[in-house]
């Protein structure tokens, strides 16, 4: 009997009617019934760690001996509209996709740790008859990933030193205790050359330095992607206090990117000066030499044709450019002239009223006496 393969189910059978020798009949009725092929589908669950994709290929089981039926197609069920493809997206936790084979892979967003809705797979299976008619039928199982949360473990880091030096520092990112998955004890590293500074979303290499709190830079901020070590460079050397913290982001080996700061502390100093007097007869021309001291040693003081000490104007209380300036008694009265040479000499031919000289260092820090 040819049955169209797509029917299950009783028949209403057919007589048989057989004759003897001696012309007798009798009549005999075959019924047969068709039962559904029953298609097992095996459902498939994996574990990894967070950040890492997973796959399974759910089956779709035929009975023993059935020749006449194969598994032709598989597909994703998209969850709601129940439409069938190759790929699905779980927003904010990641995407299935299924190839030809079955194979069900599941790539996560690498920061998301929560549960994963199992996604349903189609199974087609196509059933031929003896003269090679067919049907097909549908069978679904279902995929299940399950996320085990872990990640670098990070320290911030800090350095302190004086106004106008360069700082720097290395926030450290570490590996955290290894997970059993499937009996494997599994753990994450950093990649490497995945070192960034992050501002507002952007991973980079540099960055602006501000002031704490404001939006006032400062100076500049650089990362060696190898070592993940930060410079700060100073470009405003008078500033003094706290600087903004720098973001600091390493990427593991399961693509979870963690973040932490680098923050410079900014101390000042101030150099030192030591005032300098000369007496003379009066209408004898004088002269004195100021000495200055530098705050710390790894900021040099030297006066020179680049760095000149100048003389401060009394009135205004700021340097001039000019090398000599009058020199006036108590009633502002001119009564003579300071003059101030490159090798850090000042003169005066007659005054009894102070005159102020500056001079910087190296950071910019000025000194008067």
């Amino acid at each position: 009997m040819f049955q169209k393969p797509g029917f299950t189910g009783p028949t209403t059978g057919i007589t048989v009617r057989a004759t003897d020798e001696n012309g007798e009949t009798k009549d005999a009725t075959y019924t047969p019934s068709v039962t559904p092929l029953k298609v097992t589908p095996e459902n498939k669950s994996t574990m990894n760690i967070q950040g890492l994709p997973q796959e399974a290929t759910p089956t779709f089981k035929l009975p023993k001996g059935v020749t006449n039926a194969v598994v032709t197609e598989r597909k994703l069920i998209v969850p709601g509209t129940k439409t069938l493809t190759d790929s699905v997206t779980v927003d904010g936790k990641g995407t299935f996709t299924i190839n030809a084979n079955g194979k069900v892979t599941f790539t996560p967003v690498p920061s998301y740790v929560g549960d994963v809705p199992a996604i349903e797979v189609q199974g087609t299976i196509t059933v031929l008859n003896d003269n090679n008619d067919k049907t097909t039928i549908t069978s679904k199982a279902s995929y299940k990933p399950i996320i085990v949360p872990i990640e670098l473990e990070k320290t911030p880091a800090d350095s302190t030193e004086v106004q106008g030096l360069v700082q720097k520092g290395t926030p450290k990112f570490t590996s955290p205790e290894s997970v059993e998955i499937n009996g494997v004890e599994k753990t994450v590293t950093v990649k490497p050359n995945s070192y960034k500074l992050v501002k507002d979303g952007k991973e980079t290499d540099s960055i602006s330095a501000y002031k704490k709190d404001t939006q006032e830079v400062i100076g500049k901020y650089t990362i060696d992607s190898q070592t993940g070590e930060v410079t700060f460079t100073p470009t405003d050397k008078t500033y003094t206090g706290e600087v903004e913290p720098a973001t600091v982001q390493a990427t593991g080996s399961n693509n979870v990117k963690v973040q932490t700061t680098y923050t410079p502390i900014i101390k000042p100093v101030k150099p030192v000066g030591t005032n300098a007097g000369s007496e003379g007869i009066q209408g004898a021309q004088q002269s004195g030499t100021p000495t200055f001291k530098s705050g710390n040693e790894n900021i040099p003081m030297t006066v020179s044709a680049t760095n000149p000490a100048k003389l401060v104007d009394p009135t205004t209380k700021q340097p001039i450019e000019a090398t000599e300036i009058d020199a006036k008694n108590t009633a502002g009265e001119k009564v003579g002239k300071y003059t101030i040479d490159p090798c850090n000499r000042k003169s005066y031919i007659y005054t009894k009223s102070r005159i102020l000289r500056n001079t910087s260092t190296s950071n910019r820090t000025s000194k008067r006496w």
